[in-house]
């Protein structure tokens, strides 16, 4: 007991491989004191290398060398604090003077010293080693890090995977037959993915990715017992723990390095996310798909709390990322709200109170709704599962006019837009725009005086959308004002044109003959 809670201890050219391999594992398995290991031969330095985790190793020798001496003080106060943060890293010194000390520098393509090389994946040919050339503190070293965890840690035993849980992130378990496999070996690639901080270009590079770790474990052990998944002789799991309860999500996507990646990024993101207008990127990421409540955190607290326990429970992470608007400051509320396809009218004074899903596809985002308002525990997860099964249809704002053609320039709707324009017997010129757009509203009078103009022309009409009050999947990306000339026949989607030029009644007229053909009567205007 005294030999192995010494802080150091020396693996000499004398010990058998049997000896040094029970006591590497002995102080590894075990958490010994033994803050920094000095091995001295090729042999220890490989058998440690198949052995740890990883290894921070410092190159050194021990004359004259006060940079050697500091990184060495610097080593044995960052491996307790590194161990308690449950990265079973070794932390290894070598002096390039002592026994097989020259060999191993020579081995190991040190050229000078002092040299602290990171060894990243452990018992692999294709082991990843990262020269560190900060300065000789602890914070520097800590914080080089943290940019390199530990790319893949074993699980020897249920046991063992249980005290890997941790309540403050998830953790990726792979389950394998062995580890040459093509799904262990992408599952390999993503951790390095993840380890690396190579997010996906889709992915937003704040608010995410720089929130909770995702361990990586594999095993061939049967884990799917223990996280209570459903698991054949291969699998792929995220687990975390609340309190004495475990939550495991099983991978059943595409067996690749960044599919996985993205799985695990998934779960980075906290259960609730908080929306604000601060927020650096799109909100739905890669997931698309966001499970949205609008509330007050004052008067709605009991419908968070729900909103809350749903999330928790960890069966929608990696499918829909669930997201908070706090509708208690109006302005900053009706900003944000757009982001994820909720169109708030600028003169309302009431908070809305509602739960939507909204899906991003493309440059539209599609919005679903509860046909019978349930915000309960029970309502918001029949709604999510409804939607994962595809039961859902897509709910479009529509407004609704009185007199949608009483005037030259008729008044289109979500629900009337299909049927009015993709008439086949009538040219459609239709102004895309919105009531609060300056340019808008000083190109209305040009395109009323033209439907002044066409109006008793057969088969031309002129149409105005308020793309505002009107979600309208064609038009959801486009910069308003626009003008869209949709001339009669079979594909009118195909032969649109949109107009670009002076807002001008005249040049609009010319626009109308050459994208119609038709012929029009001498207008004046």
């Amino acid at each position: 007991a005294e030999f192995y809670s010494e802080k150091t201890f020396t693996m000499g050219a004398q010990r058998t491989q049997a000896s040094l391999a029970a006591c590497l594992l002995l102080v590894l398995a075990l958490g010994a004191n033994a803050s920094v290991l000095e091995v001295a031969t090729v042999e220890g330095f490989e058998q440690l290398r198949a052995t740890a985790d990883g290894m921070l190793v410092l190159f050194s020798k021990k004359s004259d060398c006060p940079r050697c001496d500091a990184l060495l003080e610097a080593f044995g106060q960052l491996e307790p604090l590194q161990r308690a943060a449950g990265n079973r890293l070794a932390f290894v010194t070598v002096d390039i003077d002592a026994a097989e000390g020259p060999q191993l520098a020579q081995q190991e393509r040190v050229k000078r010293t002092p040299t602290v090389r990171f060894y990243g994946l452990r018992g692999r040919p294709a082991r990843t080693t990262e020269l560190y050339e900060g300065d000789d503190t602890v914070a520097a070293l800590q914080e080089w890090l943290e940019q390199r965890p530990l790319v893949v840690s074993d699980i020897v035993s249920p046991r063992a995977l249980l005290n890997s849980l941790r309540e403050d992130s998830w953790t990726l378990y792979g389950m394998f037959t062995n580890f040459s496999t093509p799904a262990a070996e992408a599952f390999l690639q993503a951790a390095k993915l993840v380890a690396v901080q190579k997010v996906p270009d889709n992915f937003p590079k704040t608010g995410y990715a720089t929130l909770g770790p995702v361990k990586f474990y594999w095993t061939t052990e049967n884990i799917s017992t223990v996280l209570h998944v459903p698991c054949n002789t291969s699998c792929i799991i995220a687990a975390s723990r609340v309190g004495n309860q475990v939550r495991a999500n099983a991978y059943t996507g595409e067996t690749n390095a960044t599919s996985l990646a993205l799985f695990a990024y998934a779960h980075r993101v906290p259960d609730v996310f908080v929306y604000h207008e601060d927020f650096d990127g799109p909100v739905h990421g890669p997931l698309r798909s966001c499970l949205v409540l609008f509330a007050s955190q004052k008067t709605q607290l009991n419908t968070i709390a729900a909103f809350q326990r749903v999330a928790e429970m960890g069966r929608y992470k990696g499918k829909m990322l669930f997201v908070l608007i706090n509708t208690d400051d109006l302005s900053s509320a009706r900003r944000v709200a757009r982001s994820v396809g909720y169109h708030w009218p600028q003169d309302a004074k009431t908070r809305p109170f509602e739960l939507r899903i909204t899906n991003a596809t493309g440059n539209y985002t599609f919005k679903h709704v509860q046909e019978r308002p349930d915000l309960s525990e029970a309502g918001m997860m029949r709604f999510i599962d409804a939607y994962l099964r595809h039961e859902l249809k897509p709910h479009f704002l529509s407004a609704q006019p009185d007199d949608w053609d009483a005037e030259p320039v008729k008044i289109l709707t979500r629900n009337t837009f299909d049927q009015f324009v993709y008439n086949p017997d009538m040219h459609v010129l239709v102004f895309f725009y919105m009531p609060t757009c300056e340019h808008c509203l000083l190109a209305m009078p040009e395109v009323e005086d033209l439907a002044d103009a066409l109006e008793g022309v057969p088969n031309v009409r002129v149409a105005k959308l308020d793309v505002f009050a009107n979600e309208l999947y064609e038009v959801e990306s486009v910069k308003v004002p626009l003008i869209v000339m949709f001339p009669a026949g079979k594909d009118k989607h195909l032969n649109a044109r949109a107009y670009s030029g002076p807002s001008s009644a005249r040049e609009y007229l010319k626009f109308v003959q050459a994208v119609s053909g038709v012929t029009l009567p001498h207008i004046e205007l």
